[in-house]
C-alpha cells in the first residue's frame, strides 16, 4: 500500500493516549482489570491501569464522575473489582471518556509543564511525542520529567538543542533510556524486568512508526507513490516481531540512541575511515549510538553523496565499507622463500 495512504488512515485513526492504552491493556477498555500478581502497584484497574498499591485508583475514584458508585469499596478487592466491571459495562464510552479526561488534566498536563520548565517544551510536536509523554506520565508518573531529560542528554549530549531534534529522535532517546533503566524504575517487581524491556523495545518501533506516519501526513507529496519500505528503507512497524527489536540492527537501520555490538562496529568504522565527532572530538567505540555517531555519520553520507539522515541504513552501511578499505592501507606482501 502506498505510504501517504497509509499514514492518513493512522492519523486519522489516532488519538492522544492510544499507544499507551494498548500497552497497558491492549486495548481491552476501561473495564480491565489486572491479577496485580508480580507487580509493586498490585491490582490495576481501567484502560491506563490505575494501580491499587500506590494509591492510582484511589486518586481516580475520587475524582471521577462515577465516583459515588465505589463508596464503602476498597480497591483491590472482589467487591470493588466487580463493580469496577459493573460501570464499565453499563456505560463504557462514557467510563472511557472519563479515565481518559482524569489522565488528561491529571498526568499528562502536569508532565508537560514539569518538562516546559527545565526547557523541554514538547508542546508543538506531534502525535508520537505526545504519545510518549502520555505513555511515560502513566507508567512513570512523577519520574516522567527525569525520564525525558536524561534519556535526551545520554542520547544527543548535555547540551542538546531540542529544536534541532526530530520527534522520531525524541521517542527514540526516551524509549532507549526506558529500555536500560529497567532494573532501576522497577527495582521492586523484578519479575516483571523482561516484559518492560519488551514493552520499552515494541513501544519505540510503535512510536517511531507513529513519528513517521504524522511526518508523511504533513508532507505526502515527498512520499507519494512509495511504499513504507521505499519511503524508509524498513519494513512497516507491524510487520515486525517484538523479539527482533531486541537487536539494533533488526530493522536494518542504525539510528540515534540504539545500542550495541550493531553500533560499536559502525563506530570503529567511521574512526578507520577517519571522522570524527562534533567540534572534531575523537569518536570512541562505546557502543551508543549518540550525538557524536550521528553527526560522524551525517559527515559521512554528505561526502559521499547519500541521503543525510544521520542514520546507517543499508546504503551507508555498503559505503562505509567500501571507504574502509580504501582507506585502509595494503599490507605489503612478504618476500617469496628463496627456492631451496
Amino acid at each position: 500500500m502506498d505510504v501517504v495512504t497509509q499514514a492518513k488512515q493512522a492519523m486519522d485513526s489516532w488519538h492522544r493516549g492510544q499507544t499507551s492504552a494498548h500497552f497497558e491493556t491492549g486495548g481491552r477498555g476501561p473495564g480491565h482489570v489486572s491479577t496485580g500478581r508480580g507487580d509493586h502497584g498490585g491490582v490495576s484497574y481501567g484502560s491506563y491501569q490505575y494501580a491499587t498499591n500506590v494509591g492510582g485508583v484511589d486518586e481516580y475514584v475520587a475524582a471521577s464522575r462515577y465516583g459515588n458508585r465505589f463508596n464503602g469499596l476498597q480497591a483491590g478487592t472482589p467487591a470493588f473489582t466487580e463493580r469496577w466491571k459493573e460501570v464499565a459495562a453499563a456505560d463504557p464510552a462514557g467510563f472511557a471518556r472519563d479515565q481518559h479526561d482524569f489522565i488528561q488534566h491529571k498526568y499528562y498536563d502536569v508532565q508537560m509543564g514539569r518538562l516546559k520548565d527545565v526547557g523541554i517544551d514538547l508542546s508543538g510536536r506531534g502525535a508520537a511525542v505526545q504519545d510518549a509523554l502520555w505513555s511515560t506520565s502513566v507508567q512513570y508518573r512523577g519520574m516522567t520529567r527525569s525520564v525525558f531529560q536524561k534519556g535526551l542528554q545520554q542520547a544527543y549530549g548535555e547540551d542538546f538543542k531540542l529544536t534541532e531534534l526530530s520527534d522520531e529522535q525524541i521517542v527514540r532517546a526516551v524509549q532507549d533510556y526506558k529500555h536500560a533503566n529497567v532494573q532501576v524504575h522497577f527495582q521492586s517487581s523484578p519479575t516483571l524486568w523482561d516484559s518492560l524491556r519488551d514493552r520499552a523495545l515494541t513501544e519505540k518501533t510503535a512510536l517511531v512508526g507513529l513519528a513517521r506516519y504524522d511526518q508523511v501526513n504533513h508532507n505526502p507529496e515527498a512520499y507519494r507513490g512509495k511504499d513504507y519500505q521505499q519511503a524508509f528503507g524498513e519494513p512497516e512497524p507491524s510487520q515486525r516481531g517484538q523479539r527482533a527489536a531486541a537487536s539494533a540492527m533488526a530493522d536494518g537501520v542504525l539510528a540515534p540512541g540504539e545500542r550495541g555490538t550493531e553500533v560499536q562496529a559502525l563506530q570503529a568504522k567511521l574512526i578507520q575511515a577517519g571522522h570524527t565527532g562534533r567540534n572534531g572530538q575523537p569518536l570512541t567505540a562505546d557502543s551508543h549510538y549518540g550525538a557524536n555517531t550521528e553527526h560522524a555519520v551525517r559527515e559521512f553520507q554528505q561526502a559521499h553523496g547519500l541521503t543525510v539522515d544521520g542514520k546507517a541504513g543499508r546504503q551507508t552501511l555498503q559505503a562505509l565499507d567500501t571507504a574502509v578499505r580504501e582507506h585502509t592501507p595494503a599490507q605489503p606482501v612478504a618476500p617469496a622463500a628463496p627456492a631451496p
